[in-house]
């Protein structure tokens, strides 16, 4: 039986000095044909497994985290699909179709996720952050004050970084980077225009216990 691997420097090797016949070179674009052929077959767990070898293999493609969480949601895996649709979103901002997909796997989760209750609640100017075990929610309720910032909700296995400033003569936030987001340059302004932010008056301290409550829960 062949095996199907993503291109890899050791795969490229194989390929070309047919070390290995049994071993069949796949460029990006093989392997998401590939991978969309097999979510069309229905063998969905292969199909999963696939995009992750691709996206082991360094490869931060906003296809590949698609058709993974559309097959992980057949799989009724809807936290681990949330999880990969949210970074295809954060990698093709205004792509209708992937966005639609986060809407449909989102509904979903929300009907089978259990209830809990928050381990702390930060109310900031611009809007409330709960941190739960595995993720964190932002509600705006005031259209007003959050401007174009809206309702969030962020997996902790998707911040990479945690940046919190105190407030002075302007108000402090927090503010969650995320891994595989397209790097932009950022000053502290931005944070108040972030959507992954809550600015706040008095809050500090409970924005310190929340990133340390979220370093322990994702170590």
């Amino acid at each position: 039986m062949k095996k199907i691997l993503p291109l890899t420097k050791k795969v490229n090797k194989a390929a070309k000095d047919e070390e290995d016949p049994s071993v069949i070179l796949f460029t990006l674009e093989n392997s998401q044909k590939r991978a969309i052929n097999l979510y069309n077959q229905r063998f969905f767990a292969e199909c999963v497994e696939l995009c992750d070898a691709i996206i082991k293999e360094g490869i931060k493609d906003g296809p590949i985290y698609n058709t993974k969480a559309t097959a992980l949601a057949q799989l009724e895996q809807y936290d681990k699909a949330l999880e990969a649709i949210t970074i295809a979103v954060e990698l093709e901002e205004g792509n209708e179709k992937f966005a639609k997909n986060k809407r449909i796997i989102e509904a979903k989760w929300k009907e089978t996720k259990p209830k809990d209750s928050p381990i702390y609640t930060l109310k900031g100017t611009d809007g409330i952050l709960h941190l739960y075990s595995d993720r964190l929610v932002i509600e705006r309720p005031s259209k007003f004050l959050a401007g174009k910032k809206k309702d969030k909700e962020i997996f902790l296995s998707n911040i990479e970084d945690i940046k919190i400033k105190g407030s002075g003569l302007t108000a402090g936030y927090i503010r969650f980077i995320l891994v595989d987001r397209i790097k932009k340059k950022e000053g502290w302004l931005d944070a108040f225009t972030d959507e992954n932010s809550v600015t706040f008056m008095i809050g500090k301290r409970t924005a310190e216990k929340i990133d340390a409550r979220i370093k322990v829960l994702t170590k």
